[in-house]
């Protein structure tokens, strides 16, 4: 009999976590207000305070839902782990608007965590878990010999994914055109896992 209004809750929350994600990829963490993201979400704002006792709450909270909505999601689990790696790497720059906002969303919480250190521990989290799943899918390459043996999987996943990381902000700024972005990503991959 409680399960049904706990799953409401959840459900009202990932709504209000989803609104904080968009209003976050359209304005930044520093013009946030916890009155827009309610309008979004089309609640009031003491429901928000209802979920999240504070502003930073709401931010951390939206940043760990958005990483965790996108873990997994475009997995495709076919062919070799060389392949595998080179489609999750490459969906880091899909030309949609899910990408960009999680760019745009990953971009904002960076800058805003170098001044609020409540911040940082979401942000080391989910490059740990990125950094992880990279290394995973290196030794899965390794594994099924489409990928050497001499790749260390740990040291090359930080900096493949250093390197998704900066092309993916220089997209979402335009600094570098997606096709661009794929090519010097195949190219680092040639020569991280020769």
């Amino acid at each position: 009999m409680n399960a049904a209004p706990s799953t409401r809750r959840r459900a009202r929350r990932d709504e209000i976590l989803d609104a904080a994600c968009r209003v976050i990829a359209r304005v930044g963490t520093r013009s946030l207000r916890v009155e827009d993201v309610a309008a979004e979400a089309g609640v009031a704002t003491s429901l928000l305070y209802y979920y999240f006792d504070d502003r930073t709450a709401l931010l951390t909270a939206a940043f760990r839902h958005a990483n965790a909505q996108l873990v997994g999601v475009r997995e495709d689990f076919s062919g070799t782990g060389r392949e595998r790696l080179t489609r999750h790497l490459l969906a880091e720059l899909d030309d949609d608007s899910t990408t960009a906002e999680n760019w745009s969303l990953w971009s904002e919480m960076m800058a805003a965590a170098v001044f609020d250190l409540s911040l940082r521990e979401p942000i080391n989290e989910a490059y740990e878990a990125w950094i992880g799943r990279v290394s995973e899918l290196i030794a899965t390459g390794q594994a099924d010999g489409t990928i050497g043996p001499g790749a260390d999987p740990r040291r090359a996943a930080e900096r493949l994914c250093s390197l998704m990381d900066g092309l993916g902000s220089r997209c979402i700024m335009g600094g570098v055109d997606r096709d661009r972005a794929r090519s010097i990503t195949l190219s680092a991959l040639e020569l991280e896992l020769a």
